[in-house]
């Protein structure tokens, strides 16, 4: 029958949308958290990163990277 593939497709479309939300609901309560961890004037400057990083990273991967 035509009906259990519209289904099935409707129903992939749901999830699909579904996962998209929760994603940019995910990134969304993210970036509120870092603008009140800036608010709360809790960050650190990129050098003092860097210096905390450095215990977990090569020298090569910090310079690597672009900021």
């Amino acid at each position: 029958m035509l009906t259990e593939p519209v289904a099935t497709l409707k129903h992939l479309n749901s999830a699909l949308l579904s996962e998209a939300k929760d994603a940019r609901m995910a990134i969304l309560l993210g970036i509120a958290r870092g603008e009140q961890a800036a608010t709360d004037r809790r960050v650190v400057s990129h050098h003092e990163a860097k210096a905390r990083l450095k215990r977990w990273l090569r020298d090569e991967d910090i310079e690597a990277r672009p900021v």
